[in-house]
């Protein structure tokens, strides 16, 4: 049995980079891994990566700024019932970012 063998995953950001390698990684390792990201395509490739490895990997559009404020509602919680790791990856666009 894997070491994260039924546990459930969410990775922000994890289209690609960190994230994509942390996803992988996870899934690698027995858990179920939802890829939260906003490029849809790079999105898919690394769903389709990690399910074509024998892992079990899900997609969740994630955008800014509503991300933050629907987070309970996305397929971890309401697929699964629940959350056993968050791994908060992705970066602040800077096109969202009104610190200037």
């Amino acid at each position: 049995m894997a070491l994260l063998e039924g546990r459930i995953s969410l990775v922000t950001g994890a289209s690609r980079g960190i994230g994509r390698a942390i996803a992988k990684a996870l899934a690698a390792e027995g858990a179920q891994v939802v890829l939260a990201a906003r490029d849809t395509a790079k999105l898919a490739d690394a769903v389709a990566e990690i399910t074509g490895a024998g892992g079990r990997a899900r997609p969740w559009r994630w955008t800014w700024p509503t991300a933050p404020r629907g987070s309970r509602d996305g397929p971890g919680l309401s697929a699964h019932g629940r959350l056993d790791h968050l791994v908060n990856n992705a970066a602040w666009p800077a096109t969202t970012c009104s610190c200037a």
